[in-house]
């Protein structure tokens, strides 16, 4: 009989993790290291269009793009560009945005 070590992890409640989220978007917004973009769509896959949007918003070397619902064009565009996250609206966590210029094609809740 082999002695494991005892398991002392905690799951954090939902509602303080995105208490925290909240918060730290909020600090982000406050500090205007945060860019809100309410309908993110591209009309081309190109990479370069995305950089050229990138770049009108002031994007310095990384970003993380929140998508609400599938976009094709925008996956496609931004996986070739180092520094960027395309991630869905659900999958956004508080050490991404944290440690990121996050462009949200939504706004929260």
């Amino acid at each position: 009989m082999d002695r494991k070590p005892r398991d002392y992890s905690y799951a954090l409640p939902k509602k303080m993790v995105l208490g925290a989220l909240r918060s730290a978007l909020s600090a982000k917004l406050a500090e205007q290291k945060l860019t809100v973009v309410d309908a993110w769509t591209l009309e081309r896959t190109e990479t370069k269009a995305l950089l050229e949007v990138l770049n009108k918003l002031n994007h310095t070397k990384s970003a993380l793009l929140v998508a609400h619902g599938e976009n094709a064009n925008l996956e496609r565009a931004s996986r070739n560009i180092e520094g960027v996250t395309l991630s869905a609206r659900v999958v956004c966590s508080l050490t991404t945005c944290s440690s990121m210029t996050c462009c949200c094609s939504r706004r929260m809740p």
